[in-house]
C-alpha cells in the first residue's frame, strides 16, 4: 500500500499505542536522549499511523517515552494515513535496525511478528528487511534457546553472537555453568575497568572449558539423549502429515456444504418469486386501509346527529332573522345595531352551510374507499381460494430451506471448530519440531568432542 502521510505537532496524549513498544531500554541511552532533547529539541519526527482510537506509535519509541518524562505536552511527528500492517511493520523494523538501539531480545521480537503475524519465511524475511538470511535465523534462534541462555538474554548479561556459542552446549547445567563463568570473568575484568564486558573469543574459550569437563560416556549418553530427541520428532512429523489429511479432508466437506447451500439461496428465490406472484393486492390493501383510516379520524362519530344538530341550528338562525327583520320599522332607535347582529348571523349560517358540504363530502369518501376495501378483500380472498395449495406449498417449502439452512450452519460450524483444533495441534508438533535443527547441532558438537577425547 501506498505510504500517503504529512508532518505534524502531535500532542503526546493522542499517541494511544504502540505497534511495538520496547521490551529492554537501556536506563543510559534513555538519560542521553533526554538530555539531547533538553538541548536541541526532538530534531528527528517520531512516526505514527492514524487508528479509529487515535494515533498508533510505529518507530520513535524513545524520544516518545522522553518526551515523556520531561513533560512535553507535543512532539514532531510524521504521520502515516494509510498504511497497512506489513508496510507498519517493515517501518518498524528497518527505522530501528539502522538506528541500532535496540536489545537482542527486542530485535528478535520484532522479526517474529513477520513470523507469526504475516507467515513469512526467513528468507523472505531477509529481503523486505535487507539483511542476511543468517542474521534473522541468529535473531529468531534467540526465542528457542533452554531457560538459562533465554534468561540471561533477557537481561543483557549476554549477547546474540555469545549465545550461538553458549547455545552449542548440551545440557541446562553446562549452559549455567557457561554462564557463570561468563559472569565471574566479566566482574574480574571491571575490577580494573568498569564498562568491561567478556568477548566473543573468552567467551569461545569458557565455553570450551565447561564442555571439557564432559566424560566420553556422558557426552555418548548426551548423543543418545538427542538422537532419541530427534526420532521422537520423526514420529511428530508423521501425525502432523496426518492431521494435515485431514484438515484436508474436512476443508473438502466444508467446500461441499457452500455448495448445498448455494442451492438453499435459489430455492429460496423462487419463494421470493412465488410471494410475489401471488400477493399482487398486498399492497393496495395496505394503501386502502391507511386512507380508510385517515378518512375515519376526521370523521364524526355520528354523522346523521350532528347533520340534524346544524340543521335545528340553522333554522334557529333563520327564525331569529326573521324576528329581526319584523321589529326593524318598531326599533328603529337599535337598527343599526341589529343590522350589525344580522350581518354576522348570515356569516354564521354561510359557515354552517360550509361545514355540512365537507361531512357530505367526507361521506361519499368514506363510502368510495370502503367499497374499494370490500374489491381488494374479495380479490385477496380470490387469489387464496384458487391457489390454495400453492400457498401451503411455498409456506412448506420455506419451512423446509429453513430448517436445512439451519442444519447446514450447525455442519459447518462443527467442522471449522474441528478444522481450528486440528491446526492448533498441528501448530504445536511444529513447534516440537523445530527444536530438530538444535537437536542436530547439539550432536555435531558433541560428536567432534567425543573424537577429540578418543
Amino acid at each position: 500500500m501506498n505510504k500517503t502521510a504529512y508532518n505534524d505537532s502531535l500532542p503526546l496524549s493522542e499517541v494511544k499505542s504502540w505497534l511495538y513498544a520496547r521490551k529492554q531500554i537501556s536506563e543510559q541511552k534513555l538519560t542521553e536522549q533526554k538530555a539531547d532533547i533538553q538541548k536541541r529539541g526532538v530534531i528527528e519526527p517520531i512516526l505514527v499511523r492514524k487508528t479509529k482510537k487515535g494515533y498508533e506509535g510505529i518507530a520513535g519509541y524513545l524520544r516518545f517515552l522522553s518526551s515523556e518524562q520531561l513533560g512535553l505536552k507535543t512532539i514532531p511527528a510524521r504521520i502515516y494515513v494509510d498504511i497497512d500492517d506489513l508496510t507498519a511493520h517493515e517501518t518498524l523494523a528497518v527505522e530501528n535496525f539502522q538506528r541500532q538501539e535496540l536489545s537482542d531480545i527486542d530485535t528478535a521480537n520484532i522479526l517474529n511478528i513477520f513470523v507469526e503475524t504475516h507467515k513469512l519465511q526467513q528468507k523472505d524475511i531477509a529481503e523486505k528487511l535487507n539483511v542476511s538470511e543468517t542474521y534473522v535465523s541468529h535473531y529468531l534462534s534467540l526465542l528457542k534457546d533452554k531457560e538459562p541462555l533465554r534468561k540471561a538474554i533477557s537481561e543483557q548479561k549476554v549477547t546474540e553472537k555469545q549465545a550461538r556459542l553458549i547455545r552449542a552446549l548440551p545440557t541446562d547445567k553446562a549452559m549455567t555453568e557457561a554462564l557463570a563463568e561468563i559472569e565471574r570473568a566479566e566482574a574480574e575484568k571491571r575490577k580494573t575497568e568498569p564498562t568491561a564486558n567478556v568477548t566473543v573469543a573468552e567467551t569461545k574459550d569458557l565455553v570450551s572449558k565447561v564442555l571439557g569437563k564432559y566424560t566420553k560416556e556422558q557426552i555418548e549418553a548426551e548423543i543418545k539423549s538427542y538422537e532419541d530427541k530427534i526420532s521422537e520428532i520423526s514420529k511428530f512429523k508423521s501425525k502432523r502429515d496426518g492431521l494435515q489429511q485431514d484438515i484436508d479432508k474436512l476443508g473438502g466437506e466444508l467446500k461441499a456444504l457452500k455448495t448445498d447451500n448455494q442451492e438453499i439461496n435459489r430455492n429460496i428465490k423462487k419463494i421470493m418469486e412465488l410471494e410475489q406472484r401471488y400477493f399482487p393486492a398486498k399492497e393496495e390493501i395496505t394503501t386502502l386501509t391507511a386512507q380508510i383510516a385517515d378518512l375515519n379520524k376526521t370523521r364524526p362519530q355520528n354523522p346523521t346527529q350532528h347533520i340534524t344538530q346544524l340543521e335545528n341550528e340553522r333554522k334557529q338562525v333563520y327564525e331569529k332573522q326573521a324576528k329581526v327583520k319584523a321589529n326593524i320599522d318598531t326599533l328603529s332607535e337599535q337598527i343599526k345595531n341589529l343590522r350589525n347582529d344580522h350581518k354576522k348571523l348570515q356569516e354564521t349560517a354561510s359557515a354552517l352551510t360550509q361545514q355540512m358540504a365537507q361531512l357530505k363530502a367526507t361521506e361519499s369518501q368514506i363510502s368510495t374507499a370502503t367499497q374499494n376495501l370490500k374489491k381488494a378483500q374479495d380479490l385477496v380472498n380470490s387469489y387464496q381460494e384458487s391457489h390454495k395449495s400453492a400457498i401451503d406449498n411455498f409456506e412448506n417449502m420455506k419451512a423446509k430451506v429453513e430448517a436445512e439452512d439451519r442444519n447446514l450452519l450447525d455442519k459447518r460450524k462443527a467442522i471449522a471448530d474441528k478444522i481450528a483444533n486440528l491446526s492448533h495441534e498441528k501448530l504445536q508438533l511444529n513447534g516440537k519440531i523445530a527444536n530438530e535443527k538444535n537437536y542436530q547441532e547439539a550432536i555435531g558438537t558433541l560428536s567432534k568432542k567425543l573424537k577429540s577425547l578418543a
